[in-house]
């Protein structure tokens, strides 16, 4: 019985997963039937013809006005002498398809074959002529004979995002959904967004729709493997009604043979990655048109994308003289000096940037950091202050690059207040906290500084030693030896065999005066490491504050013998001789000591007193001599002593 249960359970599971996959179907095949029942009388097929009413192309349009206005591509129609549209039926394309049950090698000749076989259904309307263009953006209106025609709503918006859905009529009996996985500058402020589904050359034309049923954009097949789409928005300026000039009678031409057709193909190059291939032809379409900026300025971005920073330079160069206003140019401009590390150059360039355009907050967060690595720290600040006040997203970083500024400044109460103002939006935030942290330290906070750099502790546990060795330092700085000694022995439990952590450890019991404690922390680092030359001089330190001169001397000898250089040991050697009164010895490593470091003012002040405890009056006074010019008070310290 148990297993007919179970049998049954899993019948039921299975139902209602059929049920909800159904469901989820239905619910997607009423937007299509909803969005093609706004569209589907709208987008047209369009086949052009030569003067020999030979057909040379096929794409698609979509009707954008009741008089019957068709938007297409310009590059579509440019060779055209005559027009003709056909117009769908009535049917509705229902169907909704994936990419891989339908664009597969060997799609195009198999669709041929389907259509050749079958004759095209729809009512066929001749073009009357075109109305306008606009080359820059590949579009123009054609005007159809008649009126009352069904039209579309275009989106009022040009904005496109990496990862927006968007919907494609494939053909008359199915659409397809595809994804926008690329954006990139074209025409000052116009984009030109890359879809992820290479569709064919007479997809060109095609109208994309929003799930609202509204056309967002206007295919463009401009290479192979690729299809690019223009916000619909930027043909409301054409969609005017004008007298139709006859194709017959425009001018033809080889729309990706002009200036304006090999920018584009450059810019979609662009897009794909193929740098190199892009560069050759803007500069085709310059040899062309030698003074079209967008050219010179697109150029700029590649070079600087390849790390030629001087031709990039030069690049911009050109786009600015040509257009002065050209805001983004003087960007490109100032992010290529920044990348050759020619900073004040680049804040020249950002600057004219932020007066072109006051409210692009890219130009002022890099003006920031030009003005940041050159150590202008005011005007830093004063260009991050102005990013966080217009960048339209999380002002996080700019109010981390502030704060930093500020601390550099020395302000640390802005850079704190500051700090806390990232951490109030993002608590973990690593590098405000620890800012926030050294801020704190640096003004005198320690309880506050202490704080957060235990908050860093358990935000970041991978690297607990950095900030427990920042705490050992904070709690050193600020006399609280038991702390320190408490967060000395965490380190030393993390990696007891590190003869520096004994040692660090060592010199706060040193500060606390317990000697005893301080001793045995540097005899343990010598224990594992034998040549650990700090540990021996402050063990002479420790024993010379314990008046045991002799066992100071022999800590500070074997100190000399791994560092014989250094004046300050040898200094220490002669004071504990003096202290024995061994006159002899003292005189000759205080000798030793001058030797080393000429300019010693103690080492020749108790040279002195030796020679004076010997009865070698001369050389006292010499040294006495010396003394004067190296330290007066000193100086007159010891004739009081030599000279009574």
């Amino acid at each position: 019985m148990g297993k007919k249960k179970n049998i049954s359970a899993s019948f039921i599971i299975l139902v209602f997963l059929a049920v909800f996959i159904s469901l989820a179907v239905y619910a997607f095949q009423e937007k299509v039937d909803d969005i093609l029942d706004k569209s589907s009388q709208v987008v047209v097929s369009i086949v052009v013809y030569d003067s020999d009413k030979k057909e040379i192309a096929q794409g698609k349009g979509v009707i954008v006005s009741p008089d019957g206005l068709v938007l297409t591509n310009y590059h579509l129609i440019c060779q055209g002498y005559s027009v003709k549209v056909r117009l769908a039926e009535g049917e509705k394309a229902r169907k909704k398809v994936d990419w891989e049950n339908v664009f597969y090698p060997g799609f195009e000749r198999q669709r041929n074959r389907e259509q050749e076989k079958k004759k095209l259904k729809g009512k066929w309307v001749n073009v009357e002529g075109l109305v306008s263009v606009d080359k820059e953006l590949d579009l123009a209106l054609l005007k159809l004979e008649k009126k009352d025609y069904a039209s579309c709503q275009i989106s009022p918006s040009d904005r496109f995002e990496i990862g927006d859905k968007a919907i494609i009529a494939v053909d008359d009996e199915s659409i397809t959904e595809g994804t926008i996985t690329g954006l990139s500058d074209l025409i000052g402020t116009k984009k030109i967004a890359q879809f992820n589904l290479p569709l064919s050359p007479d997809m060109s034309g095609s109208p994309v729709f929003n799930s609202k049923g509204e056309v967002t954009g206007i295919a463009s097949y401009i290479t192979d493997k690729s299809i690019f789409i223009f916000p619909a928005c930027y043909a409301l300026s054409l969609i005017q009604e004008g007298e139709a000039t006859p194709l017959s009678k425009c001018s033809h031409e080889d729309y990706f043979a002009s200036c304006e057709g090999l920018y584009l193909k450059g810019t979609a190059f662009s897009l794909m990655g193929n740098y190199d291939k892009s560069l050759r032809i803007f500069e085709e379409s310059l040899m062309i048109n030698p003074k079209y900026p967008p050219a010179y300025s697109h150029m700029g971005f590649l070079l600087t994308k390849l790390k030629r920073y001087e031709e990039a330079i030069n690049a911009y160069q050109e786009a600015v003289g040509l257009n002065p206003d050209d805001y983004k140019a003087f960007f490109g401009l100032g992010m290529a000096y920044l990348r050759a590390n020619e900073y004040q150059k680049a804040i020249v360039s950002l600057t004219q940037c932020t007066k072109a355009n006051p409210d692009f907050p890219d130009a002022f967060y890099n003006l920031g950091l030009a003005c940041d690595t050159l150590g202008q720290l005011d005007k830093a600040a004063e260009a991050y202050q102005q990013f966080i006040k217009i960048n339209p997203g999380p002002a996080l970083t700019g109010l981390n690059q502030l704060g930093s500024v500020y601390v550099k400044m020395g302000q640390y109460d802005k850079a704190i207040a500051t700090f806390q103002e990232v951490m109030e939006s993002n608590p973990s935030d690593l590098k405000a906290v620890y800012n926030l942290a050294y801020a704190c330290d640096m003004s005198g906070q320690y309880d506050l500084a202490a704080t957060h750099y235990r908050k860093l502790i358990s935000l970041n546990p991978k690297d607990a030693r950095t900030y427990q060795e920042l705490l050992f330092r904070l709690f050193d700085k600020a006399e609280q030896y038991e702390k320190a000694i408490e967060i000395g022995q965490e380190i030393i439990k993390l990696s007891p065999d590190n003869p520096s952590d004994h040692f660090n450890l060592g010199i706060i019991y040193y500060k606390k005066e317990d000697f005893e404690n301080a001793l045995a922390a540097y005899n343990k680092a010598l224990s594992l490491n034998q040549n650990f030359d700090p540990a021996y001089y402050n063990i002479g330190l420790v024993q010379f504050r314990q008046e045991k001169y002799g066992e100071a001397i022999e800590a500070f000898i074997k100190f000399i013998e791994l560092r014989p250089g250094n004046p300050d040991a040898h200094y220490n050697v002669g004071a504990g001789f003096l202290q024995l009164k061994k006159y002899d010895e003292a005189i000759d490593f205080l000798q030793r000591t001058i030797k080393l470091r000429p300019d010693y003012a103690l080492a020749h002040y108790n040279l002195a007193i030796a020679y004076y405890a010997v009865g070698d009056r001369f050389s006292a006074d010499e040294e006495y001599k010396t003394l004067k010019t190296l330290n007066p008070e000193l100086a007159e310290k010891l004739s009081k002593i030599i000279h009574k």
